[in-house]
């Protein structure tokens, strides 16, 4: 595809206009909590001027899923993590590191299926339950537990 190149007279109330917009845009993503990488200004231009959002929009969904997935790994975690004072752990009816790790990565993607969260928050939930969970031996010789 031929990419074509036009020239385009502003004023300097227009040019600060569009490059307000273009703050703003990147602005509501920071408001949100979302970093993304922000569009140039040609990049926001073209968008407009084509009528196109679509490589803009992607962009940030993109960031957003992503972070979305991080999120719901730390929130997993978190409240992994917050049920041991209240007597509830994660254990484990076997001893096999290998295995916990499977039926972890295994229940994640079920999670991530069952509540319909990002399949990119598979791994850190998996990851989470294996570091809260407990071997039936371990569990066994925890003093606190």
């Amino acid at each position: 595809m031929t990419m074509n190149t036009i020239s385009v007279s502003l004023t300097d109330q227009q040019l600060d206009a569009i490059r307000e917009e273009l703050a703003e845009f990147i602005n509501l993503g920071h408001r949100l909590g979302i970093e993304f990488p922000p569009p140039s200004l040609e990049e926001y231009l073209t968008a407009k001027v084509t009528g196109d959002a679509s490589p803009l929009i992607t962009r940030c969904c993109t960031q957003i899923t992503k972070i979305g997935a991080e999120r719901i790994g730390v929130a997993f975690n978190d409240v992994l993590r917050m049920a041991r004072p209240f007597g509830f752990v994660m254990v484990s009816t076997s001893d096999d590191t290998i295995a916990i790790n499977n039926k972890a990565k295994q229940l994640a993607e079920r999670l991530v299926t069952q509540f319909g969260f990002s399949p990119a928050s598979a791994q850190a939930m998996a990851e989470a339950l294996v570091a809260s969970t407990y071997s039936v031996s371990e569990f066994a010789s925890d003093p606190a537990s």
